[in-house]
């Protein structure tokens, strides 16, 4: 499996809606009536909500390709399987086809609105769009969740892991619940219609919502089908390695210094059968140590100006297995 790691700048939403206003005379703004401000505050809240929220556009496009990396592994398996085992996961695989369109079209969207000089796209049709996918997403969780229950039944493993994917698909509607009110709400600000970086933020957080719903969903395609893959849990991780190992902490006033996966990590299970990688890594370092992050999905380590030197742990766990890398920050 290959990713691209290189976080770029981020966009603010909403700039140049706040900056307008900054610039504006104290006694023009101080006459503006309620609605005005109103307009103001949403503006203002969907600049915060996109700093904090929206990843990069270069990070983000690696979480894309790492998740439709997995999507494409799963639906590989499914679709291997011989008919005869998926009578119990059909409706499923229907929902993962319609879902993963869908996906694709957004992503499409978002590529367009990435483009130096992009416009923003029509608002109305892009959130019709958004929120038809939620609504996709939406039903085949439900379709998993119902799928699950009336499922036959295997072993005690096999209903264990079915439980699991239902609690899961279960939180996740309530999440694309949240999101759907989300994107509601930032489609009616002044900045989703005349910012292409506002329209990319709330894009961003909606296809991530949808890969991870796909993966659900395959998930219990493979299980509705496969009794076996209950016993199927990852037990090693070997082989990761990151570029460098070493990262020297960058001057003040100078940008972050990142060191990328260089060797994905091969998870196999007690058969030796090679698992999609779907874990997540985390740091440790010094006490208290800080300026040092690790992105949680794709491993990238990533050092700001000022971060404490010395040794970190880089560990990455997927189910009960894991692997730990050292890497040395220096000054």
């Amino acid at each position: 499996m290959r990713r691209r790691e290189a976080p770029g700048a981020a966009r603010p939403a909403a700039r140049k809606v706040v900056l307008a206003v900054m610039n504006e005379p104290c006694g023009k703004r101080r006459w503006r009536s309620p609605g005005w401000w109103i307009a103001l505050a949403g503006a203002l809240t969907l600049l915060s909500a996109s700093g904090a929220r929206a990843e990069t556009e270069a990070a983000f496009t690696a979480h894309y390709e790492h998740q439709a990396q997995v999507v494409t592994e799963l639906l590989t398996e499914a679709r291997a399987l011989p008919a005869a085992q998926q009578t119990h996961a059909a409706a499923v695989a229907r929902s993962v086809t319609a879902l993963d369109s869908r996906t694709a079209a957004l992503y499409t969207q978002y590529q367009a609105l990435s483009a130096a000089g992009a416009q923003p796209l029509p608002p109305a049709r892009l959130s019709q769009d958004i929120l038809s996918a939620l609504r996709a997403a939406t039903s085949g969780l439900a379709t998993e969740i119902q799928a699950g229950k009336q499922a036959p039944g295997g072993n005690a493993a096999w209903r264990t892991r079915m439980a699991g994917l239902i609690d899961s698909a279960g939180q996740s509607e309530q999440q694309i619940d949240q999101e759907t009110g989300s994107v509601k709400a930032s489609s009616q600000l002044p900045a989703f219609r005349t910012s292409a970086a506002a329209q990319s933020s709330v894009l961003q957080t909606a296809i991530a919502q949808l890969q991870a719903t796909a993966i659900s969903l395959l998930n219990a395609w493979l299980l509705l089908s496969d009794t076996s893959r209950a016993a199927s849990q990852p037990v090693t991780i070997q082989d990761l390695a990151y570029t460098t190992n070493a990262i020297t902490i960058p001057a003040r006033r100078k940008g972050a210094t990142t060191d990328t996966v260089g060797v994905q990590p091969q998870v196999t299970d007690a058969n030796g059968r090679v698992l999609p990688d779907t874990g997540n890594y985390r740091i440790g370092g010094p006490a208290k140590f800080h300026g040092v992050t690790v992105d949680h999905l794709i491993g990238t380590v990533t050092v700001r100006p000022g971060a404490t030197p010395g040794q970190y742990t880089v560990t990455y766990t997927q189910g009960r297995a894991r692997q730990q890398v050292t890497l040395q920050v220096t000054p």
